[in-house]
């Protein structure tokens, strides 16, 4: 991959393969979350260098969101979207770097419960 917009597409069009009957699957920050969904954003740090000289590690950040029902009912909701992100993953560049604790997000305009899922590829820039 040569651009960060074609790892970022290249890793929504994996995960909305398996993803389109759990959850939607948005390539940036929508203007507004509707759970279940799956927000790809810049990971931190965005950039390193990679073993190669002119390769980088790109890494990205999966959000993963349900709705907020209740504490149980929302890890119960989150399983099958996790599962099925790390089944897409399986066979692509990207490696799964880390899977964080879930819990509640709350913002002005809707409560979730959400996980972040943090994935890394190698990209050449040109």
């Amino acid at each position: 991959m040569t651009t960060l917009a074609e790892a970022r597409s290249f890793l929504a069009g994996a995960l909305e393969g398996v993803l389109e009957e759990v959850a939607t699957v948005h390539e940036t920050v929508p203007d507004a979350i509707t759970p279940p969904c799956v927000v790809i954003q810049a990971g931190d740090p965005y950039l390193a260098p990679g073993d190669v000289f002119g390769e980088w590690a790109a890494t990205f950040d999966l959000f993963l969101c349900v709705d907020l029902v209740s504490n149980a009912q929302a890890i119960e909701d989150l399983d099958p979207v996790l599962l099925a992100v790390l089944e897409a993953l399986e066979d692509t560049a990207y490696g799964v770097d880390t899977v964080g604790r879930p819990g509640p997000v709350h913002t002005a305009e809707w409560m979730a419960h959400a996980i972040t899922v943090t994935v890394s590829c190698f990209v050449t820039l040109t």
